[in-house]
């Protein structure tokens, strides 16, 4: 058996009361000023600058500069991550030392494997992941 209210209520949010007398005094809310200084311009595609502190993790296979077909590498531990608030671009660090871009050919796959490298990173799992001809890691295993 249910009942309906007719009643309104009676207290409204501490945001909706200063929105209302924003618009009744006639003022407009705007977004904060974003300084030029605190913007990067650059060209291309950014990529991460530093590197993590040495690890004592032990690196698989190594990849070879300039291959045709995919070269999985193995037993790898992620030790750390990095992105940049631009679509789709992430990367992961390995034991092996390199950075890994993390495939972007779609906003599904992209976030799957950001959320896998992650979860390596955290956990301290070792990883397999292939990496194609463009260089980015298209696939993880996680174990």
């Amino acid at each position: 058996m249910s009942t309906k209210s007719t009643e309104r209520p009676m207290q409204t949010p501490p945001r909706a009361q200063s929105t209302e007398t924003e618009l009744q005094q006639g003022q407009q809310s705007r977004p904060n000023e974003v300084m030029p200084e605190d913007v990067s311009m650059q060209s291309g595609v950014s990529v991460p600058t530093m590197t993590p502190p040495d690890t004592d993790g032990q690196a698989g296979v190594t990849t070879q500069q300039g291959a045709v077909t995919g070269t999985w590498v193995t037993n790898v531990t992620v030790d750390a991550m990095w992105s940049v608030n631009e679509t789709r671009n992430a990367f992961f660090h390995t034991s092996a030392g390199v950075w890994k871009k993390v495939y972007n050919g779609s906003d599904s796959a992209f976030a799957n494997l950001a959320f896998l490298a992650g979860q390596a990173k955290q956990t301290g799992h070792a990883i397999s992941y292939r990496e194609e001809a463009d260089g980015m890691a298209h696939e993880i295993y996680l174990w």
